[in-house]
């Protein structure tokens, strides 16, 4: 096998590792989301506060800024 066959395979390799990762951090990128909006979900209703709630404490912080 030559230099370039060698490296040309290596290439394909990494090429593909990379692949698999980037689809990892895609399905990461997902759970994380996912906790994200269960969280939310959790700390409103543990607080009593509904959609309309959470809409104006956005508002509220937006307008200090």
């Amino acid at each position: 096998m030559t230099k370039t066959e060698r490296l040309q395979q290596k290439k394909k390799r990494l090429q593909t590792e990379l692949k698999t990762l980037n689809e990892k951090i895609t399905d990461k990128k997902q759970a994380l989301e996912q906790v994200d909006q269960e969280l939310l979900a959790v700390t409103m209703k543990d607080n009593g506060m509904n959609l309309s709630d959470l809409v104006a404490l956005v508002q509220k912080e937006s307008d200090r800024d």
